[in-house]
């Protein structure tokens, strides 16, 4: 009977140690999870914080522009190597990502580091009208003539369209533009790899469902993952159709992630595409594996040194009797 009532205390601490390893492990879980959620959501603002900043710096960029000496002059005569050697030297000077000089009729003039195709007119450019009109514009999308780079991820940028003003004609308006400077960023891999690292945040940009830039790479490290689309529904219809943010699991290049979303709007206010922070789930329950096979170990030690005791003095009652 005495080994009887042993060995069901030794089955029922053995089931307690389990008990006692699930639960431990399934809060370890919830609380890294919850923690990791919240990390992820500051930095997914960081990011968006580090983009409404670069379109502050784009207009002030642009305005510096298009108070050059002489730019007006340029554009008025169509001096086209004076304008593309002027781009060039302040993108370079200024540490920009696009530059480029327009006239009042919207044909682009001179672009910086790209050659201009005949005949590139951006006059139905909501923005440039605004521009032309004698006010600074900012956006963030496509646009502004920009050329497409499938290398970098796209046209997708933070630009400020600035008027340009210049010793008016004998009869002509002094008030009216004779062209526009377009100066910004593009939101492309350069810059998401540039903010991961100063801060070391995996990050990703989207236009609309699709990501265009992005520090994720597939799981052998030989492609990035650009191109790919979202594919959660809750995640599209908070984000792009409610204009919210979100976070949560959700699925990359189906490995199971935590990530957190934010809604990319543009200057109407429109949602145009999405920031993403994230992390693989194998990364981030890494501890918690770690963790729960130490628990594990350390209950059944207990479970052991408890159980001796009681074995042995069992056992010396057996004799006795």
């Amino acid at each position: 009977v005495k080994e009887e009532l042993l060995i069901i205390f030794v089955g029922f601490s053995l089931f307690m140690a389990v008990i006692i390893s699930l639960t431990f492990s399934s809060i370890l879980i919830t609380r890294i999870e919850n923690s990791v959620m919240l990390n992820l959501r500051t930095d997914a603002r960081l990011l968006d914080y580090s983009t409404k900043n670069l379109g502050l710096r784009s207009s002030a960029e642009a305005e510096l522009a298009s108070r050059f000496s002489g730019l007006a002059d340029l554009i008025r005569k169509n001096k086209f190597e004076e304008l593309e050697s002027f781009a060039n030297e302040f993108k370079t000077g200024r540490n920009l990502g696009l530059v480029s000089v327009v006239n009042a009729e919207g044909d682009i003039l001179a672009r910086a580091g790209n050659v201009v195709r005949s005949r590139e007119n951006i006059f139905v450019d909501p923005l440039f009208k605004t521009a032309i009109g004698g006010k600074v514009a900012i956006s963030i999308g496509r646009g502004g003539g920009e050329p497409f780079d499938s290398a970098q991820g796209g046209d997708f940028s933070i630009r400020s369209y600035a008027p340009v003003y210049g010793v008016p004609k004998v009869g002509s308006d002094p008030t009216k533009a004779v062209g526009v400077v377009i100066a910004g960023f593009n939101l492309d891999n350069s810059f998401v790899d540039d903010v991961k690292k100063i801060t070391g945040l995996d990050s990703s940009i989207f236009e609309g469902e699709t990501r265009i830039a992005t520090t994720l790479f597939s799981s052998d490290g030989k492609r990035r993952l650009i191109g790919l689309k979202e594919s959660d529904k809750s995640v599209l219809e908070r984000v792009l159709k409610q204009g919210s943010g979100v976070a949560g699991r959700t699925v990359i290049n189906s490995r199971p992630a935590i990530s957190a979303f934010l809604p990319i709007k543009n200057a109407s206010g429109e949602t145009v595409g999405m920031i993403q922070s994230s992390r693989f789930e194998q990364e981030v329950f890494k501890t918690a594996e770690a963790t729960n096979r130490l628990t594990l170990l350390i209950t059944v030690i207990i479970m052991v040194i408890l159980t001796l005791p009681i074995y042995f003095i069992t056992k010396r009652l057996s004799e006795e009797v």
